[in-house]
């Protein structure tokens, strides 16, 4: 039996919650987590090719690039000219 994706998702497998594809063209257009959202989320993911892809595990938030973070865990170092967590 076939069941509509939610209407945020393009396509879905499994639940019709668990997106696999979103409309780029549409309002919840940039994939993240098995979901189709407005934008990324602030400080821990940025936008590459359409989707939102999370920090690098060593940064706590993160601009522009996964691996160029803003700040660290608080067992982390953060080097403020290379923008890394050590």
């Amino acid at each position: 039996m076939c069941v509509p994706c939610k209407d945020s998702c393009l396509s879905c497998e499994n639940t019709i919650s668990t997106c696999t594809a979103c409309d780029t063209f549409g309002q919840y257009r940039y994939f993240f987590h098995d979901d189709c959202i407005e934008e990324c989320v602030p400080e821990i993911s940025v936008l590459v090719d359409d989707q939102c892809i999370e920090c690098d595990s060593t940064c706590k938030t993160c601009a522009e690039l996964t691996d160029m973070c803003m700040t660290c865990e608080s067992h982390m170092r953060f080097d403020p000219k290379r923008f890394t967590c050590t």
